[in-house]
């Protein structure tokens, strides 16, 4: 299928969401939080990851140096409700390791080009492409569209077959490259996957409609 119609269709989703949400903030979090969050995410519920984080706050940890310093069977018992503590509790660790060395970096988070902050996310031990552009859109305001399961699989069902890096190309060629739209138009995504795709309400789906 030619680009044209991938455009084509990625506008209409956006616009269908716009209809159904309107202007609304996703994921309103302090930096830190969104990056440890991120960490824990995979393959757990969104609720056990923000008592993970409260859990965390509770017992005096609210930064990466806090994290990095803390007892690993502290963290464990923090974020154990996210499951796989023992692996995330590991990831979370190296996280922490790594934004406090390049934090030391005058400018680094600030001035270092977003390519370059990507591929460094990328080369610590549990952060795939999903977690590293959560960061780099709702942690650093950077212009990295997340692409998850529901984006994939909305997409699929407006008839763009295109998976994780060309899907992301497609959308960030079409949307505006300001990262409030970013953060917009993903946050649209989860609450449309969220309200339709997990309770199998195909029938009535808006997007289907789309597909020509």
């Amino acid at each position: 299928m030619p680009d044209e119609y991938f455009n084509s269709q990625i506008l209409g989703i956006i616009s269908l969401f716009g209809e159904e949400f309107g202007d609304t903030e996703w994921w309103p979090a302090l930096p830190w939080e969104v990056m440890a969050g991120s960490v824990l995410t995979p393959q757990t519920k969104w609720r056990n990851v923000l008592k993970a984080l409260d859990n965390l706050k509770s017992c005096g940890i609210c930064t990466f140096e806090d994290i990095s310093k803390a007892p690993d069977e502290t963290i464990q018992e923090c974020i154990r409700c996210t499951g796989f503590y023992r692996m995330k509790t590991e990831r979370l660790k190296a996280f922490a390791e790594f934004y406090c060395e390049k934090s030391d970096i005058s400018g680094y988070w600030e001035r270092e080009d977003t390519a370059t902050i990507r591929r460094d996310l990328l080369s610590i031990k549990g952060v795939g492409e999903e977690t590293a552009d959560s960061i780099l859109c709702y942690a650093l305001y950077r212009n990295s569209f997340v692409i998850d399961a529901y984006t994939e699989r909305i997409c699929s069902c407006a008839g763009i077959p295109l998976k994780k890096g060309k899907l992301k190309e497609a959308v960030e060629m079409v949307i505006p490259q300001d990262n409030s739209c970013y953060r917009k138009f993903h946050g649209w995504f989860v609450e449309y996957g969220k309200k339709y795709c997990n309770k199998e309400m195909c029938d009535i789906c808006r997007i289907k409609n789309l597909k020509r």
